[in-house]
């Protein structure tokens, strides 16, 4: 991922294309969206194991991961010039 936010960062410095930096936005998106699995697993599967004064957590985990996804979705779904 931080080697994807450096490229995204010279893009902009450098003037690209609203392709490129589509490019980018979109491999971005890709990344995301398998931390936010990989995530959502883990916590699938720690809640089976946590205590009911902890599930406060997995709710925090659900709201954020709802944005994320939310995020996702608008960005990918954009076209260069937005």
């Amino acid at each position: 991922m931080k080697k994807c936010c450096t490229a995204d960062q010279a893009l902009v410095d450098q003037s690209a294309t609203d392709h490129e930096r589509q490019a980018v936005a979109l491999t971005m998106c890709r990344l995301l969206s398998v931390e936010v699995r990989v995530e959502d697993e883990m916590f699938d599967l720690a809640s089976c194991f946590a205590l009911d004064d902890e599930m406060y957590l997995f709710d925090d985990v659900d709201v954020e991961h709802s944005g994320v996804k939310e995020l996702i979705r608008h960005i990918s779904s954009s076209t260069p010039d937005e």
